[in-house]
């Protein structure tokens, strides 16, 4: 009786929790602050895959950005007017695979979750693209625990987003570091 549970448990542990995602990779090309930003407007995010999923994807991460953004208590505006300096976040989806749990389970890096975004950050009033970012995630293991990775998979890549804008919002302007 204890070696059938003694058996049992690896392959229950696989099946509920198994191997989620990595950190996302991601990269931004510039070495400036963006401290002199005081509002944010986040453009309507595009799905440049050229296919349609089960939900709108774009509208998805468009949503994640500007929730965290609200969240960590920046200002998000649409279509602001006036004198602030705004800083526009232009999102687009270029490459994205919804995947299968089930698959993942059976054979990992089956089933494979995947997304790649392109984000651009431009002053609204130059119209100057100040940075650049390449996002890149995946989810390729795991069992039911990675149900749903299709939806938090662009969860993890706005909070990354995010967190990359917000590292250049407490950047000190003037100072250079060339590996961000």
């Amino acid at each position: 009786m204890k070696s059938r549970a003694f058996l049992s448990f690896p392959l229950v542990s696989l099946l509920l929790f198994g191997c989620a995602s990595s950190p996302p990779a991601l990269r931004m090309e510039t070495a400036e602050s963006l401290n002199s930003y005081g509002i944010f407007e986040v453009a309507t995010v595009t799905n440049d895959t050229g296919k349609t999923f089960d939900f709108d994807i774009a509208e998805e991460l468009g949503k994640q950005i500007k929730s965290r953004l609200e969240t960590r208590g920046y200002v998000v505006a649409a279509g602001s007017g006036g004198t602030e300096k705004v800083l526009i976040i232009k999102s687009s989806i270029t490459a994205y695979e919804p995947g299968s749990a089930f698959k993942r389970w059976l054979a990992p890096g089956a089933g494979k979750t995947q997304a790649t975004v392109m984000t651009s950050l431009v002053d609204k009033r130059t119209g100057e693209v100040v940075g650049e970012m390449l996002s890149a995630d995946a989810v390729g293991s795991g069992g039911l625990y990675s149900i749903g990775a299709d939806r938090w998979l662009l969860e993890s890549i706005a909070k990354s987003i995010v967190e990359k804008i917000e590292e250049r919002m407490k950047k000190v302007p003037g100072i250079r570091d060339g590996n961000r």
